[in-house]
């Protein structure tokens, strides 16, 4: 199994349980297809409990029960609410900061330099793609975030596409790969 984490925060934010395509919608983009998902809160476990001797017509109280998408509740994302004007603030700041951690990566990898050069030059047309994308769709994107809230990250965007499912993109230079 494979988890994808995000580079910045090294929050859980996807795995290879779903089905991926990569470079869809975009050039450097993964897109995760989800589904709905009932979650039945304690389920059916009886731990013998009886009625109340007080009030013997006490209903007895049901689990409660949560849906939502199965990536978001596997992985215990949470959303962020940004307008296009925060996002674009944001993503500037944030792109920066990935910039700096995916060239310190590939210095410890003993990456040429030439060899960086180009790769961060790749990574610059794939940010401008997938943020041009966000602001056009932005009106039909959840923003979601890993379980880790301190510091910055690159947000997955989550879209219910109706007859084509729910899907989940990732700009795939914010993640990192771990095997189990």
């Amino acid at each position: 199994m494979i988890i994808y984490r995000d580079i910045l925060t090294g929050s859980e934010m996807a795995s290879d349980s779903f089905p991926i395509e990569q470079d869809k919608p975009h050039k450097g983009m993964m897109t995760f297809k989800c589904q709905m998902k009932r979650e039945d809160g304690v389920g059916d476990i009886d731990i013998g409990a009886n009625a109340s001797e007080e009030n013997e017509d006490e209903p007895l109280q049901e689990a409660e029960l949560g849906q939502g998408v199965n990536i978001v509740l596997n992985h215990r994302l949470n959303e962020m609410t940004l307008s296009k004007k925060e996002f674009k603030g944001y993503m500037k700041e944030a792109l920066k900061e990935l910039k700096e951690k995916v060239k310190e990566n590939m210095k410890e990898c003993k990456v040429p330099e030439d060899k960086i050069d180009e790769k961060i030059a790749t990574f610059q047309a794939d940010a401008t793609n997938m943020v041009k994308w966000v602001l056009e769709n932005h009106g039909d994107i959840q923003m979601m975030i890993g379980e880790n809230l301190e510091g910055t990250c690159i947000p997955g965007f989550l879209i219910n596409k109706g007859d084509e499912g729910i899907h989940m993109y990732y700009f795939k230079h914010a993640l990192e790969e771990e095997k189990f």
